[in-house]
C-alpha cells in the first residue's frame, strides 16, 4: 500500500532514522533480491533471482525434474522485510 503512494521511505528504530531512500535504493542497500515462487502439485519451491532474470532456467529445471507447474510468480521483498533487515543491522552495530 505504501509502495503505491510514496516514492521515498524512512525507517525509524528507537527514535533514530536507520535508513531512508527510494524503494530501489533500499532494496539495493539491503542486498535482498526478487524471488521466483513456483507452485507445483508436489509443493512450493522458492528460487532467488538475479537482478536480470534467471526465471526461465529455474522453470526449465522444475519441468525437467518431472514436476507439474501450477503457477509461477515473481515476488519482491516487502517493505516490512527491508525494515526488519535494516533494524537487525542497526542492532548489530550497537552490540
Amino acid at each position: 500500500m505504501a509502495d503505491e503512494i510514496c516514492d521515498r521511505f524512512g525507517f525509524l528504530h528507537a527514535g533514530r532514522l536507520v535508513r531512508s531512500g527510494s524503494r530501489a535504493e533500499l532494496l539495493e542497500a539491503s542486498g535482498k533480491a526478487d524471488s521466483l515462487l513456483v507452485r507445483t502439485e508436489e509443493g512450493d519451491i522458492r528460487f532467488p533471482l538475479a537482478a536480470h532474470g534467471g526465471a526461465n532456467a529455474h522453470l526449465r529445471n522444475v519441468l525437467e525434474a518431472g514436476r507439474t507447474i501450477i503457477e509461477a510468480v515473481r515476488e519482491q521483498p516487502r517493505l516490512t522485510d527491508l525494515y526488519f533487515s535494516f533494524i537487525e543491522e542497526a542492532q548489530n552495530e550497537v552490540a
